[in-house]
């Protein structure tokens, strides 16, 4: 049981960070181009 909570602790710490940069990468492509183009035409 202890191993098994241990990879559970290291697969989620090492998961959280990928997550969070897939979805700083995949976020802009959902939220839409039409809102980026907007904002990188109006900065």
């Amino acid at each position: 049981m202890c191993g098994a909570r241990i990879i559970t602790i290291i697969v989620t710490f090492t998961a959280t960070p990928a997550v969070i940069a897939a979805l700083s990468l995949v976020a802009p492509l959902v939220i839409g181009s039409s809102g980026n183009w907007i904002a990188g035409h109006v900065w």
